[in-house]
């Protein structure tokens, strides 16, 4: 049976773990893209072209 302290202890939990993610939120650094080579570098990510090419060969 869920009682008011077990819903009161999970918010309690909830709002401990929303603080923390807002923290490391503003602490971040701010990572700005100048263009669409750069952010497929960053997440090393590969060609459209090269990857339609290989979902399509998959089937």
């Amino acid at each position: 049976m869920v009682t008011r302290e077990h819903i009161l202890e999970t918010k309690r939990q909830c709002d401990e773990i929303r603080k923390k993610y807002e923290h490391r939120k503003l602490n971040e650094n701010k990572i700005q893209f100048n263009s669409i080579e750069e952010v497929m570098e960053y997440y090393h990510a590969e060609p459209l072209d090269e990857f339609e090419k290989r979902f399509m060969s998959d089937e």
